[in-house]
């Protein structure tokens, strides 16, 4: 004899699986994410850990330690560049720990893990900032002309130093665009899903 009770609970548990076979789908966006960051983060990080390896083995001499001691930077040089002149193991250190996480979290990603999702829309807002700062302040990374009282003092130079501020703005802005949209991607409720243990 048939249940009633049994037959009306059966549509429900049919759509509930439904609800959960529609969870565990993955999204060809996230695979490509993470792929992406496992392969840039992966050749960056091998990258940065040789210039690593090359600075150690360069800053064991000491003949070297005195020559950038005494260095001197131009007049007119990019805060950037004046940073990474007076920082060079610390900013190459930094950018072999950075991709390396990076790395880590592009195969987090593939694993759909809770944590790489955190921590990967971490990366693209911080690097929506800064692409945004260098955007609106190129001049961080690019050197300014040279003009003295509106006269052009290296017109080769100064044409040279307007269009690499024209494409570092291009990048950047495309850039940021294309970090907050991946961002709010991230954070939609369907890719959400994906990164959800209990679907796994």
């Amino acid at each position: 004899m048939e249940n009633p009770e049994a037959e009306k609970a059966l549509p429900a548990q049919a759509a509930s699986a439904g609800e959960l076979g529609s969870g565990v789908n993955k999204s060809r966006l996230v695979t490509v994410a993470g792929v992406a960051a496992i392969l840039i983060g992966g050749f960056l990080s091998i990258s940065f850990a040789r210039a690593n390896f090359t600075l150690v083995s360069m800053f064991s001499s000491p003949s070297f330690q005195l020559s950038m001691s005494r260095a001197t930077v131009p007049v007119g040089m990019p805060p950037a560049a004046v940073f990474l002149v007076a920082h060079p193991r610390g900013f190459f250190f930094f950018s072999l720990i950075l991709w390396l996480s990076i790395t880590v979290l592009g195969f987090g990603i593939l694993r759909r893990r809770k944590w790489a999702r955190g921590g990967f829309n971490a990366v693209l807002y911080l690097g929506a900032a800064v692409l945004f700062l260098l955007f609106l302040f190129p001049a961080l990374v690019v050197p300014k002309p040279f003009y003295y009282q509106g006269v052009s003092l290296a017109p080769e130079f100064n044409s040279a130093v307007k269009t690499a501020r024209l494409c570092l703005q291009s990048f950047c802005g495309v850039g940021t665009a294309l970090f907050l949209w991946l961002a709010r991607k991230f954070e939609t409720q369907a890719i959400r899903n994906e990164f959800n243990p209990k679907n796994h």
